[in-house]
């Protein structure tokens, strides 16, 4: 399902078809990826800079990112390709020498909004792409260090074998960026609030500014970075109603307001969608579409959440 600020939507441009099975949906800067059954990749919506058209055509593709206006996708034999705007060099892969020399592949992705991530076979990470904020400062960037990653505008954040939560970049966020919070370093999503730093994470994730994390003792979802966190405490955003539990935590971005955008979604066990707006510098919660969940959905199952940076919709696979 494809939906803005208007609801659901199956007429605009980067409206995925209905029609299709899908395994993983992405959202981009007014387009859209879906990856179906048989590992092929459907994009649809703005191709300014070849977003769309560039996008593979084969089959035996097992995981697909979107960032601002590129794309990235991870081949079924562990190689990358991305494709799209070029700036940065976030639109083609470079030699990863570490990799060729050490005969490795990679296992999952991450897009930013200009750079790329890549886990690679033995647990490290393969950054490429705008290497400005600190977002190629990868902390201890180790074999055997890391199994999960994530993406927000200008930072990544990671989950290590060990099951801490790492986070690095968005360094010297413009002051607009953060809609009046006061931007000091334990409000930073490109670090990790000393209260969370050895705490055991089930799932990390990120929205453009903010970085969230669910602890593996009580699952309980925690949120860090601008307008969130005072005097180095991360928000409590919430713990599972009795008898479900949050298994996976996906961002969408959404309508700029005060400078900030970014939603967060959640699955609980049951499959229903748990989410939360924006907050400003007070705490209050935004609820302004496309952050939300169109009310039609409201008590729909979902597979998956797209993620990605589009100021104007959100996707999700819809369970059959």
């Amino acid at each position: 399902m494809t939906w803005n600020s208007s609801g659901v939507t199956t007429s605009a441009s980067y409206a995925l078809p209905t029609d299709v099975l899908f395994t993983q949906v992405a959202a981009g800067n007014g387009f859209s990826y879906g990856l179906t059954e048989n590992g092929e990749i459907v994009a649809v919506g703005t191709n300014t800079f070849g977003q769309v058209s560039g996008a593979p055509t084969s089959i035996g593709w097992s995981a697909v990112a979107a960032g601002y206006d590129h794309g990235l996708a991870l081949r079924n034999d562990g190689t990358l390709h991305a494709w799209g705007r070029n700036q940065y060099g976030q639109g083609s892969v470079p030699t990863d020498s570490y990799a060729i020399e050490n005969n490795l592949t990679y296992t999952a992705i991450a897009a930013g909004e200009y750079f790329n991530l890549a886990l690679r076979s033995d647990g490290t990470i393969f950054h490429f792409g705008d290497d400005s904020r600190g977002k190629d400062d990868i902390p201890n960037n180790t074999p055997g260090q890391y199994v999960a990653i994530a993406f927000g505008g200008h930072h990544a954040v990671a989950k290590t074998a060990a099951g801490r939560v790492k986070a690095w970049g968005g360094l010297d966020y413009p002051a607009n960026e953060c809609a009046g919070s006061v931007y000091t370093e334990w409000t930073h999503p490109g670090s990790v609030p000393s209260a969370l730093s050895d705490v055991a994470v089930l799932e990390v994730g990120a929205g453009h500014t903010v970085t969230y994390v669910i602890t593996a003792s009580g699952r309980t979802v925690y949120a860090w970075g601008c307008g969130l966190g005072v005097q180095g405490t991360p928000v409590v955003l919430g713990t599972p109603p009795v008898g479900q539990g949050y298994y996976n935590v996906g961002v969408a971005n959404g309508v700029t307001i005060t400078g900030m955008y970014g939603a967060g979604l959640l699955f609980t066990l049951d499959s229903t969608i748990v989410q939360w707006g924006r907050v400003d510098a007070s705490g209050t919660p935004f609820s302004d579409p496309p952050n939300n969940i169109p009310s039609e959905l409201a008590d729909d199952k979902f597979i998956a959440i797209g993620k990605g940076h589009s100021n104007l919709h959100g996707v999700a696979i819809r369970a059959p």
